[in-house]
């Protein structure tokens, strides 16, 4: 399970959010941060958990949402599975669902 966010790059402080999450998930949690181009012209910031840790995906999610000023994201973090292939099919935008997300999160905003 991965959370993914979007970032801005000049402001985002990777050493700090790292932090974030090692105090915001279980003790003994593997994860790893990977700041990468978003597709679309900006940055994220991903965080990817063990297999089967999509529990601690999901509080990470959580705490992201309530204070982003403080992880330093600019906008909703969305949890998704791990999946190595996508890393091929980034050039097509993202998949339908994702703009789904992206309407209702705005709509909530």
């Amino acid at each position: 399970r991965k959370v993914t966010a979007p970032i801005t790059g000049s402001t985002f402080d990777e050493k700090k959010f790292e932090r974030l999450v090692k105090e915001t998930v279980s003790p003994g949690t593997d994860f790893t941060v990977e700041v990468k181009p978003d597709g679309k012209g900006g940055m994220q910031v991903e965080t990817t958990f063990a297999k089967g840790r999509g529990d601690e995906a999901e509080k990470l999610q959580r705490e992201m949402s309530e204070r982003p000023d403080l992880f330093g994201i600019s906008g909703a973090p969305k949890v998704g599975d791990s999946n190595p292939d996508s890393e091929t099919t980034d050039s097509d935008g993202p998949p339908a669902w994702l703009w789904v997300l992206i309407a209702l999160a705005t709509l909530v905003c």
